[in-house]
């Protein structure tokens, strides 16, 4: 498409060089390593985490294998359902639409042929069926804690090396220098991505829940079943974008949730629609 320099094989190797820059420039190490304008604001930004970055990193899931390998897996396979998704609409415009849910099928079948795990295998779907998300993020709703916690409700830990792909991405996008605003506006959210895993997330991403099932069911008069689970869920997320903070701001929250299951109406905290898995 035109938004891209390069056709979809040239622009995957691009993006597999783009990570290798992006984790060279992350490693954790005291020379300044920022040669241009694009280094410098990822290692300004993003640098307080490489500590935490290199154990995430370094992280085996199966057999001794790292997250680090498998992100450059994830890094060359992301894009390999394009050629299974490429049409041109009535005005000539290139489309791959649903290529990333195309590519994560692939890519569990490469991981089968390679005999990749089962936890390997799952995380390597996640990184590739999500690897456009960050941009989402960015473009719809901005670095709230509403769409950072249903980003990781999403990725989970994925979502750190998702994160990092997306960097690589953008670079493999465009012929060097990327566009500044583009780079500033993923660098930021990335820092947002690590600063709620790294550092938020007890708050953020998976609260300590103000009540629990049976405190649930006793307020409500509900039976143990499906409808407490939506409402806890509902809950966690009030908590971590910070909308409820008492036990008497959850039971009011859960009371008007309640109400709005039985109207047919139910959305999230804020009055949206409901969340999507």
């Amino acid at each position: 498409p035109a938004a891209h320099a390069y056709d979809a094989f040239t622009h995957t190797l691009a993006v597999v060089a783009g990570l290798d820059r992006v984790l060279w420039l992350l490693e954790p190490q005291e020379e300044d390593r920022a040669a241009d304008l694009a280094a410098g604001w990822l290692l300004h930004s993003l640098g307080p985490y490489r500590a935490p970055l290199a154990e995430y990193l370094s992280h085996s899931l199966s057999f001794g294998r790292t997250r680090r390998q498998l992100l450059y897996l994830a890094t060359l396979v992301h894009d390999v359902g394009k050629s299974r998704t490429y049409a041109r609409d009535a005005e000539g415009v290139i489309r791959f639409l649903g290529h990333e849910a195309v590519s994560a099928a692939m890519a569990v079948e490469i991981a089968r042929r390679l005999a990749l795990s089962l936890a390997e295998t799952a995380e390597l779907e996640r990184l590739v069926a999500d690897h456009m998300r960050p941009g989402w993020v960015e473009k719809k709703d901005g670095s709230t804690r509403r769409a950072l916690y249903r980003y990781y409700r999403s990725t989970q830990a994925a979502g750190i090396g998702i994160g990092l792909l997306s960097l690589a991405d953008l670079l493999g996008k465009h012929v060097p220098p990327v566009p500044e605003a583009a780079w500033s506006r993923r660098v930021a959210t990335v820092h947002a991505l690590f600063e709620t895993w790294f550092e938020k997330r007890d708050q953020q991403v998976d609260p300590a829940l103000l009540l629990n099932g049976d405190a649930v069911m006793e307020l409500l008069g509900l039976p143990a079943g499906p409808a407490v689970g939506r409402l806890l869920e509902d809950l966690r997320e009030a908590q971590a974008a910070g909308d409820v903070r008492t036990v008497a701001e959850a039971e009011a929250l859960l009371r008007r949730q309640l109400q709005a299951m039985e109207d047919g109406t139910r959305g999230d905290s804020t009055g949206g629609p409901p969340p999507t898995r």
